[in-house]
């Protein structure tokens, strides 16, 4: 499939997302709304596939709430506004800001007792009351997981590129904590600060990068790291850089002999269920590591939950979901390189 394809696919994905967002007027059971970063993004539309397969069992609906757009916390603010002015039985939310969310529209959810969680991105602690459960990955710990792949591939060290998405996001920041901890040694390793030599590990001045969940500007910067001398591990908190694999290839294959095949530059990337060409490109060492998380999964237990706090029933308050580690030496990941060559 080439960009322009998978482009269209994605958008008329998004369109089928979005008209599910009219609110149906005749549904028999109850309605939820799940609410990500972006409708576009093929994650959240993954979480709303798994949310509305599990209502259907039960005669309910889940719908898809945001508009086609860049993420930004302004934009599902009002999302969430609008959504609640119409019938809506529980709402979980992938926060974008937790701050400006609390203020606004996760404070009116709350007063109207519409039960919220949160899934994927939490609120930060001073806002979490106003949630009733988190289900989702430990962010900290999937960024634990990505630095843990870094180190093993390069132990002695070096300059290392982060890439995030955004300044705002809870999850995120929890990730490039997490990455930070392990590379530093330090399970203490203050939130505010960048890597400046300890356990051997520094980030160069212009990082982390923020693409602001634009996948071509997070290509260009991921060319500028891999064609960068001074610096060994790009590490990505998210899934940016491979929105299109294609472009994703053009870009890192003239790369390919003489700096990843050699392990000369090490990638590491967050990802939700890996589709079987992101799993060629890690066995073609287009890519070394994955971490991955199941954001299908997320929407199941998201529904679940909302479906049993609106029948007054009480939920965990925490529920993690299993990252999953691919590596490019992996047995299985090598055998597809041999099998297709």
């Amino acid at each position: 499939m080439d960009s322009r394809s998978w482009l269209f696919g994605m958008h008329l994905i998004t369109a089928l997302s979005l008209s599910l967002a009219a609110f149906p007027t005749q549904a028999a059971g109850r309605i939820f709304g799940i609410a990500g970063k972006s409708v576009e993004d093929i994650n959240f539309i993954n979480a709303w596939k798994g949310c509305e397969e599990e209502a259907r069992l039960n005669d309910d609906t889940c719908i898809h709430i945001g508009e086609v757009g860049p993420a930004h916390f302004r934009t599902q603010d009002r999302e969430l506004l609008e959504a609640m002015d119409r019938r809506i039985d529980g709402i979980a939310v992938s926060v974008t800001n937790s701050e400006y969310l609390a203020a606004s529209s996760l404070r009116a959810a709350s007063e109207r007792g519409i039960p919220i969680i949160t899934f994927d991105s939490d609120l930060e602690k001073p806002h979490a009351y106003l949630r009733s459960a988190y289900v989702g990955p430990d962010n900290l710990g999937f960024g634990r997981n990505l630095a843990t792949q870094a180190m093993r591939l390069r132990p002695q060290g070096g300059a290392v590129c982060l890439m995030s998405g955004g300044p705002y996001n809870p999850n995120l920041n929890a990730r490039l904590r997490g990455v930070r901890q392990v590379l530093s040694g330090d399970d203490a390793f203050p939130a505010d600060r960048k890597l400046s030599g300890e356990n051997g590990w520094h980030e160069p001045v212009r990082c982390p990068w923020y693409n602001w969940d634009k996948y071509d500007r997070a290509l260009l910067q991921m060319r500028e790291a891999i064609y960068n001398k001074d610096i060994n591990v790009f590490l990505s908190v998210g899934s940016w850089p491979q929105i299109d694999l294609n472009l994703y290839r053009e870009v890192m294959m003239p790369a390919k002999a003489e700096y990843l095949d050699s392990l000369n530059k090490i990638v590491v990337i967050g990802i939700g269920t890996p589709l079987p060409e992101q799993l060629d490109q890690l066995s073609e060492r287009l890519v070394h590591a994955f971490v991955s998380i199941d954001f299908e999964e997320m929407g199941r237990i998201s529904y679940r939950y909302l479906k049993k706090l609106s029948e007054g029933e009480r939920i965990p308050e925490i529920t993690y979901t299993e990252n999953r580690i691919y590596r490019w030496d992996d047995p299985a990941i090598m055998e597809r390189r041999v099998t297709k060559e």
